[in-house]
């Protein structure tokens, strides 16, 4: 996932703007959902430019904003991918001792493998973090990969003093003293696929039945957190599952994912299954998709989504992420304006009205935009008559209400003619309710003389307006005809598809109509 405005940052740092790089670096660091991956490569690419001081300032900026929003263990991730950039890191090293102590403060042995690393003691970053990487991690019973063979280890026995090691694998027992145990091996999971393999195999039958998200998990670490469809078969055809049961049990597989925030499938030829070991949030869930959609609809329903499953969940939508949302909003609209597709800006204002309708707080420079849009459009009716979803009607007519105080019923008025069906009596009522149903009038003779035009306000007239206001709405049977041309033709193509002949078609659609007509007559 890329991060929000990084094609600019790199833009500012290829040119070697580095004035430009700095006050967007500060920006970039405090969005909530961040790519470290692609920001450590701006730092590595300033300090390669020779500007050391300004990657020493952003790396602490970065690092301080990190230990204010995240947790300990962030900190100390991104804290160790600086130590290994900046030149100048004596200030960072006592940082990074305070980390590792904050976030392994129980462990008994802490302080001597400290010692041991020679962090304090400005020895090789490289070999220090090494050392208290893999260091804190051993003991008796734990497990461990070989570095460059696909070789699984069990810890069996540990002298710490004597820093002789006797560790168990699949071809036997054997004796290593501690440095080359530390640069030859690293700390594994009990689930790693390898070590299962090769010390507990009969572990992945059980794995396999009962936890397949589990055992996908210990597949990916030993895969560098990816791997793809047919290298998993592999892997489990037939020693594990039986050829005639792969399928069912890579379906039982993406059912349960749903499950995971660590797990997600990619692509689709070839099909990628993804661990990602921190987990991700449901903000960055919606961020990916929500980056990758285009159009205002799709947006709608990603925050529709994203603040029902919230709430279900019983927690409160992120700020940070909101604004982040209606920042992106802001662009595309901008977009849309500089396209000239001045609907699907309106209808992209309407999506950040969504958020301002349920209470959450709207940006500054969001605010209001869909107003300002209706008071200088050329035409607002042709804008709200674009709208591609009926869920942003209700915000269009708040958006036209606030636009307009002194004649929105009118704009009311001519919106029926363009409204989904189920618009048109929350408007007529509406405008009735301002003492305004004088209007109503030529809006029914308009949608019934262009029947084929305004299709939803006639089939609203169909149905029966429920306004007081006397409406010129012709005697049944004329309207019946009215309503079977309109209704015939859509009728008609979908009958030629299933292969009826027309008088067939024709027999139809009159049959369903004369039994409604006569059943609403029926009801006086």
């Amino acid at each position: 996932m890329q991060l929000m405005g990084y094609d600019t940052l790199k833009s500012f740092t290829t040119a070697k703007r580095w004035t430009d790089v700095e006050s967007e670096w500060l920006t970039a660091i405090s969005q909530p959902v961040t790519a470290p991956d692609e920001l450590l490569g701006i730092i590595d690419a300033a300090v390669e430019a020779g500007q050391d001081k300004l990657a020493e300032s952003m790396g602490w900026a970065w690092l301080s904003s990190m230990k204010e929003k995240h947790s300990a263990r962030d900190a100390l991730q991104l804290g160790r991918g600086l130590l290994l950039r900046l030149p100048d890191g004596e200030q960072l090293r006592g940082e990074i001792l305070s980390l590792y102590k904050e976030t392994h403060s129980d462990h008994p042995e802490l302080n001597t493998w400290v010692e041991k690393s020679g962090l304090q003691q400005g020895k090789s970053v490289r070999r220090a973090l090494r050392y208290l990487d893999v260091g804190l991690r051993l003991a008796e019973g734990a497990y461990l990969r070989h570095r460059t063979d696909e070789e699984a280890a069990q810890i069996v026995e540990a002298d710490f003093g004597a820093e002789e090691f006797t560790i168990r694998t699949a071809r036997g027992k054997r004796s290593l003293p501690l440095n080359e145990l530390i640069n030859d091996f690293d700390p594994a999971d009990e689930n790693d696929f390898w070590v299962l393999d090769q010390l507990n195999p009969s572990k992945i039958a059980a794995l396999v039945e009962k936890e397949p998200v589990k055992l996908a998990i210990g597949i990916c670490r030993c895969n560098r957190n990816q791997i793809d469809r047919d290298q998993i078969k592999l892997m489990l055809v037939p020693k594990f599952i039986a050829s005639n049961k792969w399928t069912d049990w890579w379906n039982k597989l993406r059912a349960e994912l749903k499950k995971s925030p660590n797990l997600r499938i990619e692509g689709r030829s070839p099909m990628f299954l993804i661990y990602d070991p921190v987990g991700q949030t449901p903000e960055q869930e919606t961020w990916i998709t929500f980056e990758s959609a285009s159009q205002p609809r799709q947006w709608l329903e990603l925050l529709e989504t994203y603040l029902r499953d919230t709430k279900s969940h019983g927690r409160q939508p992120n700020p940070e992420f909101l604004n982040r949302v209606q920042r992106s909003l802001v662009d595309h609209i901008e977009r849309f304006r500089r396209h000239k597709d001045h609907e699907s800006a309106f209808a992209t204002a309407l999506v950040i009205e969504r958020l301002a309708a349920d209470g959450l707080p709207i940006s500054s420079d969001a605010h209001g935009t869909a107003i300002e849009m209706l008071q200088t459009s050329e035409n607002p009716i042709s804008d709200i008559a674009a709208v591609p979803d009926a869920r942003l009607w209700g915000l269009a007519s708040a958006a036209v209400e606030s636009a307009f105080p002194e004649k929105w019923p009118e704009y009311f008025a001519e919106m029926i003619l363009y409204s989904p069906s189920g618009q048109c009596d929350t408007l007529a009522k509406r405008i009735e309710k301002a003492g305004r149903g004088e209007l109503l009038g030529d809006i029914i003779r308009r949608a019934l003389d262009d029947p084929g035009r305004h299709t939803e306000a006639v089939m609203w007239i169909w149905k029966g307006p429920s306004v007081e206001t006397k409406l010129p709405i012709p005697p049944p049977l004329e309207l019946f005809g009215t309503v079977l041309s309109i209704v015939g033709p859509a009728r008609l193509s979908e009958g030629k598809a299933a292969g009826q002949t027309v008088n067939q078609m024709r027999a139809t659609v009159a049959r369903e109509s004369v039994r409604e007509t006569t059943a609403r007559f029926a009801m006086g």
